[in-house]
């Protein structure tokens, strides 16, 4: 077993409800490299055209959009791009979503730092074993200040 060595970084957090506009005007109108889609019944994987889906599946049911049956519960997404990781997850409050979202800057220097990270690997189980396999490639992070720790995605398996 490799264990890497923890470098620093800056984390950036925040939680909030937002309401289905507000989550595509700020987060579906970028790009991502992937993510999931969880819905009353099924799980899918957000693939090539799955974030033009989950706009229209942000708003009703699901299958009135050409989806699976019953509505949006949650979804994951995230990126890569250069020395940054960004990852927002949204849960179903009613009408509104929970959103939280991650943006980890990984090269920065030691007076700008504000936690560590390093690469991991992590393993699917549960519900999501149909959409994901194997190895999940991730960066684990911890914010000491805050006692938070948490893994951000780099990269799923089929």
């Amino acid at each position: 077993m490799n264990i890497e060595k923890f470098n620093e970084g800056f984390l950036q957090w925040r939680a909030e409800t937002m309401t289905p506009e507000a989550v595509k005007a700020q987060f579906l109108e970028q790009e991502w490299d992937d993510g999931f889609l969880a819905f009353s019944n099924s799980e899918r994987r957000l693939g090539g055209d799955g974030l033009s889906l989950l706009g229209a599946f942000l708003n009703g049911r699901a299958d009135r959009h050409g989806g699976p049956e019953g509505y949006l519960m949650e979804a994951g997404l995230w990126r890569s791009r250069g020395a940054v990781l960004e990852e927002i997850s949204l849960e179903r409050e009613g009408d509104n979503f929970f959103v939280q979202h991650w943006v980890l800057q990984k090269n920065v220097s030691p007076e700008e730092s504000n936690c560590y990270w390093r690469k991991a690997e992590t393993f699917v189980r549960g519900n999501l074993g149909e959409v994901f396999s194997g190895a999940v490639k991730t960066v684990e992070v911890i914010v000491p200040e805050h006692r938070l720790h948490l893994y951000l995605t780099r990269e799923a398996s089929v």
